[in-house]
């Protein structure tokens, strides 16, 4: 009698309990999705490095056509149809000025540099020369003969040489495609509309230009901040001695593109520059000002600016610029935050794809709606 009953207790206990699990089925479907889209992440960060030539220069166009359209939107709006070209040429135009300021100051700075540094080669070479000994004398693959500094000093221009001309060549392709895309722009909401099911269609576009907004916002901040720390940082080098200091304000401005890992690459090249023509006590006092001027603009003025509007956690942005860079470079590393908010505001807007908005978020929530 009681092994009756305990078997009916048994049995009841077990029927409960397969009710509330979930049946093995029901468990492969819930992980299926979560697993296809980290193998899809995977193929397609392969197949954009792979395909980096052509991939990297459209990203950056899109980038590009996303923040100059407002002015082809604006002036074809206001011109009748057989003249609206002129709202596409002004909008080309608008990019084509941005880059030739950014080009013109970064000739000068170079062209300052390549009049200054032959100055300072021979301070430069007698402070390499003790430590590249001291580390050939450790076994490590150094050369300290003033042939092989000048050596790699050749092969550096020489890597700079083509780094110039590859910078057009990408240059100009971007140029023609942030041109056949602002040409396309009309054509392609109505395709996106047409092409996604339901209102999927509105729901992309929407979310694209919520993220042009954000992107927008983020890079005149990002760019107003920039200016104003490569001016206090030029002017703070050129107080205290620091020879190369446009060079080194340029190099300031265009690494503030890069988030959290360009303060800090951009420091490197006065800090020792200064070690090798003033010695360590100097360079110890660029380092401090060169950081309590980061400091400030870093953590007290570009985020009072910024305000919410992309709302990236910190360590989803530092994972991003090591991953982008490691699939295009330095153009990655550019591109990161503008992709990862896109990203962002995309899956926030499309239900299944909600979770992953959540974990880019800084306050474990979904993008922040981007008013203009």
């Amino acid at each position: 009698m009681g092994y009756a009953r305990l078997s009916r207790r048994t049995r009841r206990g077990a029927a409960t309990l397969a009710t509330e699990l979930p049946e093995p089925r029901e468990r492969r479907m819930r992980v299926l999705p979560g697993t296809a889209l980290v193998v899809a992440a995977v193929l397609v960060g392969a197949a954009l490095k792979a395909t980096h030539s052509i991939s990297a220069p459209f990203t950056f166009a899109f980038f590009v056509a996303l923040l100059v359209y407002p002015v082809q939107h604006a002036l074809c709006a206001r011109l009748p149809k057989r003249l609206r070209w002129l709202g596409t040429a002004a909008a080309l135009l608008v990019m084509l000025v941005a880059l030739a300021l950014v080009g013109g100051a970064l000739a000068l700075a170079v062209g300052a540099a390549v009049r200054e540094l032959p100055e300072h080669m021979d301070q430069v070479e007698a402070k390499l020369k003790p430590l590249l000994a001291w580390a050939q004398a450790r076994g490590m693959p150094v050369n300290p003969s003033p042939e092989a500094l000048g050596q790699r000093a050749a092969e550096a221009g020489a890597a700079a040489l083509q780094g110039v001309g590859g910078a057009l060549g990408f240059l100009v392709l971007v140029t023609f495609f942030v041109l056949l895309m602002l040409l396309e722009a009309p054509r392609w909401r109505t395709k996106a509309t047409r092409i996604l099911p339901g209102d999927g269609g509105t729901k992309v576009l929407s979310a694209l230009a919520a993220a042009a907004i954000a992107v927008r916002r983020y890079l005149l901040v990002i760019t107003g901040v920039g200016l104003a720390t490569a001016l206090l940082e030029g002017v703070f080098l050129g107080i205290v001695g620091v020879e190369l200091a446009l060079l080194w304000a340029v190099l300031f401005f265009l690494f503030n593109y890069v988030p959290i890992l360009g303060s800090i690459l951009a420091a490197i090249p006065p800090i020792l520059f200064t070690f090798a023509t003033q010695g360590p006590s100097r360079a110890l006092l660029v380092a401090l000002g060169i950081l309590a001027i980061e400091q400030v603009m870093g953590n007290f003025v570009a985020p009072l600016l910024e305000g919410k509007q992309l709302r990236l956690s910190a360590l989803v942005v530092l994972l991003a610029v090591c991953v982008w860079e490691w699939i295009w470079g330095p153009v990655g590393a550019l591109l990161a935050v503008p992709i990862t908010a896109t990203v962002l505001m995309v899956c926030a807007r499309i239900p299944m794809l909600e979770p992953i908005a959540v974990v880019l978020g800084a306050q474990g929530e979904p993008a922040q709606e981007a008013q203009p």
